[in-house]
């Protein structure tokens, strides 16, 4: 019998994969999906099922008792809904049924299982949803297949499904031989040469473990893995010489997950040979895949259409700070202030939104918290450039620079109009907090104006407190960020 749920909000997912089976547990399903528990074990239920046929009987103990463990943790967490599935190694294991009945007498847990179409089309839906402007492949690698999925303006297109996963190639094959299998199952996909020049996009966990270990080779100032971009041939290269380390060499390898490191050559062969194939401009790593697919698909078309970035601030906006902020009145009343690009104004949107996060913390470090915060945040829907520039605009919105120490390797990813967008960002929240002390209607009765080389910030004829020491140091701060000289004026 399936035990009753808890009613709560949140919503679970577990994942049963060939080699690792996963919780995760969101806050809600909306377009900004908040991880509130995420747990993952290596269990290998793939693991000799290209052998012997069937799920590894060790896997199988340890997938029971940790999807035990999974119900229970998501029913003390208050998970109103627990969605199951899996993929490859059940779907194709003679004992798969066998497997998935044990589960739900055993954990009172129902297992969807999930076809190869299906987990490549969850998949493209987990990357769309948080690159909205994905347009290339989707490489989807899990220990028992390789799903390629075709996607541009915001749409799935072809699939295919292949058996290249580390647990299900044949065994025994030397170096070149697995190559030349490899290179066989993609040339029997023809679009794959319709992606030429895009971009790929690598998604599962071997993928991101190539990612993380890349990382700090380069020593990249940020350890987020969602929109890590590198070149294909940077990729390609680093994938090839991956593949052919030592298990001696792997073990030295500094950011490689321990419990991944026997699949790791596997993984990065597969990249440098899908790279070859389809030759893309970039490799562009996604940490959505099918579970956050999954939710996707479940949103309405009016959610499905939000921005996933300033849906994810206004959640932390309303879950943090001394204030609840009209954002989007903010962002039109700083807009004055930016260049007309969409991007930015996008950018000066969230941070609105986000402008009073570390409200609560003690004054010495808030501006340091919302950096980090802001740097760290479980937002998608933004690069690695446009997170740092978000995160300086918060630094100077709390401290009024973007100098601090801990700032330098970040600031790397941006160029000097960058920055300075920051700043001015920063510091128009800046003033909007010493006018409005958290009230949006204050800081609407004033406006910003450029004209030559003055700002001009305008405060109504009627009422008080528009003005004073701190509004004029700040209005001081700004206009020198903007290169221009300051002025008070009263509405007429």
């Amino acid at each position: 019998m399936v035990p009753e749920r808890s009613t709560g909000s949140g919503i679970g997912v577990v994942d049963v994969g060939s080699n690792s089976i996963r919780l995760a547990i969101f806050a809600e399903a909306s377009r900004a999906l908040l991880p509130i528990f995420n747990e993952k074990v290596l269990c290998g239920l793939g693991r000799g099922l290209a052998e012997s046929g069937r799920l590894n009987p060790e896997g199988v103990t340890s997938a029971l008792e940790n999807l035990a463990r999974f119900v229970a943790m998501a029913d003390a967490m208050g998970a109103r809904e627990v969605l199951a599935f899996a993929t490859a190694a059940v779907r194709d294991a003679q004992d798969g049924q066998e497997f998935m009945h044990l589960v739900r007498q055993q954990c009172g847990l129902e297992i969807r299982l999930m076809d190869g179409g299906e987990e490549a089309r969850l998949s493209a839906l987990g990357v769309v949803s948080s690159i909205p402007d994905a347009d290339g492949i989707v490489g989807d690698l899990g220990g028992g297949s390789l799903e390629l999925i075709s996607v541009g303006e915001q749409r799935v297109m072809e699939n295919a499904t292949l058996p290249l996963g580390p647990f299900r190639v044949p065994s025994g094959l030397k170096y070149g031989d697995l190559v030349d299998y490899v290179d066989a199952e993609l040339a029997a996909l023809p679009w794959l040469e319709k992606a030429r020049g895009k971009t790929l996009y690598p998604v599962g966990g071997s993928w991101r473990s190539i990612a993380r270990v890349h990382m700090r080779h380069v020593r990249y100032p940020l350890r987020v893995i969602h929109y890590y971009e590198i070149s294909s041939r940077a990729a390609a290269e680093f994938g090839a010489v991956v593949s052919k380390l030592s298990g001696q060499t792997l073990r030295r390898l500094k950011g490689a997950p321990k419990r991944r490191l026997d699949v790791l050559p596997h993984g990065a062969l597969i990249l440098n040979r899908l790279i070859a194939r389809v030759q893309p401009s970039s490799v562009v790593f996604s940490s959505y895949g099918v579970r956050e697919g999954m939710i996707f698909d479940m949103l309405t078309s009016e959610e499905r259409a939000q921005d996933p970035l300033i849906e994810a601030a206004r959640e932390m906006a309303r879950r943090g700070g001394r204030f609840r902020p009209d954002g989007d009145s903010l962002a039109e009343w700083l807009s004055p202030l930016l260049p007309e690009s969409s991007s930015v104004r996008r950018l000066a949107r969230a941070a609105c939104w986000l402008g009073d996060i570390t409200g609560l913390d003690h004054p010495d470090y808030r501006g340091e918290h919302a950096y980090f915060r802001v740097l760290r945040m479980p937002a998608v829907g933004i690069d690695h450039a446009e997170r740092s520039l978000l995160a300086l605009a918060l630094l100077s919105r709390y401290e009024g620079d973007i100098d601090a120490d801990f700032t330098t390797e970040t600031k790397k990813l941006l160029n000097d109009e960058d920055l300075t967008v920051a700043q001015v960002i920063g510091l128009a929240l800046r003033l909007a907090f010493a006018i409005g002390a958290g009230s949006t209607e204050r800081v609407r009765a004033t406006s910003l104006r450029l004209s030559g080389q003055r700002l001009t910030l305008r405060v109504p004829r009627q009422g008080a407190g528009f003005r004073g020491d701190v509004v004029s140091r700040r209005l001081e701060a700004l206009s020198r960020a903007l290169g221009r000289s300051a002025e008070f004026k009263t509405a007429d």
